[in-house]
């Protein structure tokens, strides 16, 4: 069975496929306020190696497929309307 992605995750692997480093994605995805950066830098490549997470990123790469758009932050988030990449 085919693992969808969290909303977090779908942010944070589109926005690794629009060129930010790991570490940028994790802080736009994820609450990472109060994180060290040596944290950030550790947990962002966790989640990066995930296979449903990895997959995303190659997939996105690879169609150009970009589900990034303007949130309240000005930075993006997961599109709502597309249910294959998130849950």
């Amino acid at each position: 069975m085919k693992r969808l992605l969290t909303n977090k995750q779908a942010r944070f692997a589109s926005l690794v496929a629009r060129g930010q480093t790991k570490s940028q994605a994790y802080r736009s995805a994820y609450d990472a306020g109060r994180m060290k950066q040596t944290s950030i830098k550790v947990e962002a490549n966790k989640v990066s190696k995930l296979p449903h997470v990895a997959g995303a990123i190659k997939s996105l790469r690879e169609n150009h497929e970009f589900m990034v758009t303007p949130d309240e932050d000005g930075v993006g988030g997961a599109s709502p309307g597309d249910k294959e990449w998130y849950r």
